[in-house]
C-alpha cells in the first residue's frame, strides 16, 4: 500500500511539472500573440498618419523591426527600376529580380538574393514589394509569414489612401483653376 501511495505521489507530481510547463508554453505564445496584435496596430496607426510613401516606409521600417527583429524596406516602381524606401537604408542596394522570381499578384514570398519579396497589391504601383532579410536571421516560421503578409496587406491600402489623396488635391486644384478661368 506505501508503494502504490508513493507510485501515485510521484505519477501526480510528474503530471503537475507537465502541466505547469504546457501552461508556462502557452502563456509565452500568448503574450507573444499579444505583443505581434499591439505591434501591427501600431503599424496600421502609423502608416494611417503617413503623408507619403516615404513616412510610410519609415513607419514600415520601424515597426516592422519590432515585429520579426529584422528590417523591411519598400520597394516602388519608378521609371528604370525600383526605389528603395527608406532611402536611408543600411541594406545596400536593391538587387534586381530575374523575371521567374519576380512576384506575381497574390502575397505569395519569393526569395532571391538573401532577402525574400512580397508583392504589394497596389494598383497605382504595380510592382511594388515589400523586402525583409532573409540570410542571417532565423528562417521564416508560418507565423512569421503572415505577419509579413499583413504587413505587405497594410502597406499597400496605405499607398492607395496616399495616392486618393493626392488624386482629389489635384482634383481640386484644378477645379479651382476652371473656376478661376471661367469666372473671369
Amino acid at each position: 500500500p506505501l508503494q502504490a501511495l508513493l507510485g501515485t505521489v510521484l505519477l501526480g507530481g510528474q503530471g503537475a511539472v507537465a502541466l505547469a510547463a504546457r501552461l508556462d508554453r502557452q502563456t509565452r505564445v500568448a503574450q507573444r500573440r499579444e505583443a505581434l496584435l499591439a505591434a501591427l496596430l501600431l503599424l496600421g496607426s502609423r502608416l494611417t498618419e503617413a503623408g507619403s510613401p516615404e513616412e510610410a516606409a519609415r513607419a514600415l521600417s520601424s515597426v516592422g523591426e519590432r515585429l520579426l527583429g529584422r528590417p523591411r524596406v519598400l520597394l516602388l516602381p519608378v521609371e528604370g527600376g525600383l526605389r528603395m524606401l527608406p532611402e536611408t537604408s543600411p541594406e545596400g542596394p536593391v538587387p534586381e529580380l530575374a523575371p521567374a522570381s519576380r512576384p506575381q499578384q497574390g502575397l505569395e514570398l519569393r526569395r532571391a538574393g538573401g532577402y525574400g519579396f512580397l508583392p504589394l497589391p497596389v494598383r497605382h504601383a504595380q510592382g511594388a514589394l515589400l523586402r525583409a532579410p532573409l540570410d542571417g536571421f532565423p528562417p521564416l516560421t508560418e507565423e512569421d509569414g503572415e505577419l509579413l503578409q499583413s504587413c505587405a496587406a497594410q502597406t499597400a491600402l496605405a499607398l492607395e489612401r496616399l495616392d486618393a489623396r493626392i488624386v482629389a488635391q489635384l482634383a481640386e486644384q484644378a477645379g479651382i483653376q476652371a473656376l478661376t478661368v471661367h469666372g473671369r
